[in-house]
């Protein structure tokens, strides 16, 4: 048995930088000093480490730990990340420096502006409560790997928070140009921050490509529910948006700028524009999406989400 401190393994897991904490270790050492097997059990206190694409590390780790020579198994492992806490179990694989890597974990209640600011180079866009769980699986050679070959199948639930300008669904929104449709005092498309009360989704994610079918965007002023693509390695975006407002308008709006088509009800109300968000995710293009080329089934999923009437007719 012994006891050491965590940060004498930097290296040995490419992904995963560790920074902190001590291990307490129970093993069987055999076979050839250049390349020893290693079996046993490992027990992790107060570790600190940061994982390869995430802003915020992880804090006041706790985890089991089994060795079996070239594989070690994660039994279970809790600790705080952004505030929140987070549990997981998994496995690390490797041969030589090719590794693989496999989780199922659940996050509640972390800080959004701490978890993406990855994605908006350091900057806090997107604030709110942030809680994400799935599988993610990855493998790689050395350094290289983990976040091209990211596979995962995800739930995200975001609470109160704000999306900020640079943010894909603000631009994305002020590119429709919705301002005779959203009251602006509630929207906030057009301040610092957009509010919003809940963003909810499923997200699989092949080869670091992100697919959805039911992003839902719910805010005071809308309602928006999202299905499509983002590819985060090649930075683009392809999806099909439908937005519904939440303000009484007394008249049929049948142009608005860009967008075009609106699906309106008997009475005159707007009941949802629809558009597809296209290109580079710095600079998307948004376009208008005619009833008639929306997939029936993908307009299916925006009259459940968004609560289209049903005498509304889609394509």
């Amino acid at each position: 048995q012994a006891r050491f401190p965590l940060v004498v393994m930097a290296g040995h897991v490419p992904f995963l930088q560790l920074a902190g904490g001590f291990g307490t270790a129970d093993l069987q050492v055999r076979g050839a000093l250049g390349a020893p097997e290693i079996r046993g059990q490992l027990q992790v206190k107060d570790g600190k480490a940061a994982l390869s694409g995430v802003p915020a590390p992880f804090e006041e780790v706790q985890a089991s730990v089994e060795l079996e020579g070239e594989r070690a198994v994660i039994r279970s492992l809790q600790g705080r990340i952004a505030g929140g806490d987070i549990r997981a179990t998994g496995d690390v694989s490797w041969r030589g420096d090719e590794w693989s890597f496999r989780t199922t974990f659940q996050e509640e209640g972390g800080r959004a502006e701490e978890l993406l600011a990855g994605l908006h180079t350091g900057k806090g866009e997107v604030t709110g409560t942030l809680s994400l769980g799935g599988t993610l699986a990855s493998r790689g050679r050395g350094q290289e790997g983990f976040r091209p070959n990211l596979d995962g199948r995800l739930k995200l639930v975001m609470l109160d928070g704000q999306l900020g300008r640079q943010t894909l669904v603000v631009r994305a929104l002020s590119l429709m140009n919705l301002g005779e449709l959203l009251d602006a005092r509630t929207s906030g498309i057009s301040s610092p921050g957009m509010p919003y009360q809940r963003l909810t989704g499923d997200i699989a994610s092949e080869r670091c490509v992100a697919v959805t079918e039911n992003l839902f965007l719910e805010s005071r002023a809308f309602h928006a529910n999202a299905q499509g693509q983002v590819s985060l390695a090649n930075e683009t975006v392809e999806m099909d948006v439908a937005v519904k407002p939440l303000r009484t308008v007394d008249t049929l709006v049948t142009k608005v700028p860009v967008v075009g088509r609106l699906l309106g009800g008997k009475d005159g109300a707007v009941l949802a524009v629809f558009c597809r968000v296209s290109g580079p995710l710095r600079d998307p293009k948004v376009a208008p999406l005619p009833l008639k080329s929306i997939r029936p089934e993908v307009f299916g999923t925006f009259r459940r989400l968004l609560q289209i009437p049903e005498a509304a007719t889609g394509p």
